[in-house]
């Protein structure tokens, strides 16, 4: 502070005046997967979001979506029946666009993912991209040429004048400029079977499986019993070898020592395996060898009756010898029009086959002309092999497809630490369509002090009675149900109009979402979003459930919840919000439990919301405490300013009541001394009417109405 040395006046500034500015009450944190290189909606420029990855986006409007991410795509059939429920579908950009109907800004992480698995899409966009790593890679190696010819000063007139690279010199440049292609999702997969050199054979293996005894069958093995009764009792044992089953089968009696066992064990098995020990165990091989070759035992009582037996290893089958990979130039459907040996293997081709190139000092090597043609061809091939479009697929079925795209919603949820930063300020995280990883964002809501509340979703094929079944089940992977105050679940999903005009499915937690924001709209974010006013389901048809194969044409099945379904949803424990197609109500959000597994204000989700609101409130106000004096003006300070914030709440009928303390009751001298300061807060949140119950009264004629006092 400034002193005075001669009479006269100053002044000081005490800012006392601390607040939050407002933001906006509904900021959703989207976590999506899309088809990767996308156009925007007018089919030519390039969507930049589908580009990228696990970078976080601020998106502002459904112009900027769109522009970011292009029209949500949702497949049908060939014949064009809609495919609901696919895993490809782009739900979660659906329920972004929706979103901007009523919200005004959102922060979305796109997964490392590509949607579009199918081939004709997959193999243009390796055709493109090769192309340019093919004249990258004639740039590349003139170059190289160039800057060798300048560094030795050698004219073309000079003998050692450089045209060429080595095959080494070619090796390096093709990964340089395949490098990225391989570093994208859909590409990753292939990189071993393109470079693979088909020319060099894997050695040939036999199948064989291990029964364990945890290493316990050592030393003389004729000492060491079988511990099988001694009589004529039988035991079994059916070995499948090389796919043809073979019985084995002894009576107690004749089997009293391990050696023994083995020797009448081989027996049986003849020529087509041998039983062995090894490391203490017991292990029985294919004496073939190949793909064909496999050893698989289902025991009927035979090994888990001998004395140390562990259990039955899993069974590994043969391998056979690499071999070049067959191109179908004509169609997957047509017989094969040549051999695709692997760039290496081409590579070693080329180095020893005069008839491929020119000689050049006895060592074959490359002209740029000659690299960049060996690429184009070379892509070309592999680009019509099976294990190509088997390995840019996501997956075989619905199923591996699902799990494909789960893994890399789980990576991004799990991986970006920008958004586990203060740059960000969303009070809601979604990733539509995928129940899976309920957990991983509840993961993100405790990162981020619990300061934002997730919305998760039901399978898609479930009836009434099966989600109620669903949601009480006991938690596991399968289920992928999670219990917490920090997260609601739905029911059922919807059939909405995409901005192409066409109706898809989508799932309820789209349906919650816009929900939300409408409600934050109307009131706050501590007013239940459900019932009659701030529950009205907008932009959708139709409620209900799938039924049929992921993955195929599905059937979308209409469900108006009745009383009793609604009451199996909500009830404890399910705690699933039913989405009720009402008469005369129309579409409705008819509940707000949290998935909270015991009693309490949180388990409703407006009590939720408003605590996740009070905790980032209350942490933006002590920031500005920071540093200051921990004596009583600044604890003083800091209590009106959490007492302000309070009120508001307060008054907006957030809160029924609260008391602040922040005095040397709670800020003791062994606190201050480790430089804390404590302020508790008591809070009494208002409550919700859910349950109206209106009792009616009869009675006679002659009976006064008047109400007693």
């Amino acid at each position: 502070m400034a002193s005075l040395v001669s009479p006269g006046v100053t002044t000081q500034l005490i800012d006392e005046s601390l607040f939050i500015p407002s933001v906006a009450d509904t900021v959703p944190l989207f976590f999506i997967a899309t088809q990767q290189n996308k156009k925007q909606p007018d089919g030519v420029s390039t969507a930049l979001g589908t580009v990228e990855h696990n970078v976080v986006r601020t998106v502002t409007s459904l112009k900027q979506s769109t522009t970011l991410f292009g029209v949500p795509s949702f497949l049908t059939s060939s014949s064009g029946a809609a495919l609901h429920g696919d895993s490809r579908n782009e739900v979660g950009l659906f329920t972004l666009n929706r979103f901007f109907g009523l919200g005004s800004v959102a922060y979305v992480v796109r997964a490392n993912v590509n949607l579009d698995d199918e081939y004709l899409s997959t193999s243009a966009v390796w055709t493109t991209k090769t192309s340019a790593a093919a004249a990258d890679l004639f740039s590349l190696s003139q170059a190289y040429i160039n800057a060798y010819n300048l560094q030795n000063g050698y004219q073309p007139s000079d003998a050692s004048f450089k045209t060429t690279i080595t095959n080494a010199e070619f090796t390096t440049f093709v990964n340089q400029v395949m490098a990225p292609i391989f570093a994208e999702n859909t590409f990753a997969k292939t990189e071993f079977d393109f470079y693979d050199n088909n020319l060099t054979p894997a050695l040939t293996t036999s199948g064989f499986q291990n029964i364990s005894f945890n290493g316990g069958l050592v030393g003389d093995t004729s000492a060491l019993p079988t511990g099988l009764t001694n009589d004529g009792t039988r035991y079994e044992a059916t070995i499948v070898v090389n796919g043809t089953p073979r019985l084995a089968a002894f009576a107690g009696n004749t089997i009293q020592a391990i050696d023994n066992f083995v020797t009448q064990l081989n027996g049986t098995l003849g020529s087509a395996a041998t039983a062995t020990i090894i490391g203490g165990n017991l292990k029985i091989t294919s004496n073939a060898t190949g793909s064909n070759s496999s050893i698989a035992i289902n025991d009927s009582g035979l090994f888990s009756a001998i004395t140390g037996y562990a259990g039955l290893q899993l069974p590994v089958g043969g391998v056979s010898a690499d071999t070049t990979l067959e191109v179908f130039a004509n169609g997957f459907n047509q017989p094969a029009t040549d051999e695709y040996y692997g760039l290496a293997g081409i590579a070693q081709l080329w180095s020893t086959n005069p008839g491929l190139g020119a000689t050049v000092g006895h060592k074959m090597e490359w002209t740029p002309f000659e690299a960049q043609t060996t690429l184009l061809n070379a892509a070309a091939d592999f680009k019509a092999t099976a294990e190509f479009s088997n390995k840019t697929s996501l997956g075989a079925s619905d199923v591996e497809k699902r799990q494909t795209i789960v893994t890399a919603l789980q990576a991004i949820i799990n991986g970006n630490t920008e958004i586990r930063s203060e740059l960000y300020e969303f009070n809601l995280i979604v990733c539509p369509g995928f129940s899976e990883v309920v957990d991983d964002m509840l993961t993100l809501c405790q990162d981020i002090g619990e300061e934002a509340f997730v919305i998760g979703d039901v399978p898609y094929t479930l009836d009434p009675e099966a989600a109620a079944n669903w949601a009480v089940a006991p938690a596991s992977a399968a289920s992928s149900r999670r219990v917490s105050r920090n997260v609601a679940y739905y029911y059922p999903h919807g059939i909405g109009s995409n901005i192409d005009g066409n109706d898809v499915f989508v799932p309820a937690s789209a349906i919650a979402l816009r929900t939300y924001a409408y409600s934050d709209q109307q009131s706050e974010v501590w007013f239940a979003p459900a019932g009659v006013r701030r529950g009205t389901v907008t932009g959708i048809s139709r409620v209900g459930y799938i039924t049929g194969t992921l993955g195929q044409p599905t059937t979308f099945v209409d469900v108006a919840l009745n009383k009793g379904q609604r009451d199996a949803l909500y009830q404890y424990f399910s705690n699933i919000n039913p989405i009720a197609n009402l008469p005369g109500r129309g579409i409705l959000v008819f509940g707000q439990k949290t998935s909270q597994s015991y009693a309490s204000a949180l388990d409703r989700v407006n009590v939720a919301r408003l605590i996740a609101y009070i905790r980032r409130e209350a942490r933006k106000l002590g920031f500005g405490f920071l540093f200051e004096p921990n004596d009583a003006i600044t604890r003083g300070n800091f209590k009106s300013a959490i007492d302000g914030m309070l009120s508001n709440v307060m008054m907006s009928r957030g809160l029924v009541d609260y008391i602040s303390i922040c005095d040397t009751s709670n800020n003791t001298a062994a606190r201050i001394g480790a430089n804390e300061m404590y302020l508790d807060i008591a809070l009494k949140p208002q409550i919700a009417a859910e349950f109206i119950i209106i009792p009616i009264t009869v009675k006679s004629q002659g009976a006064s109405l008047a109400t007693s006092s």
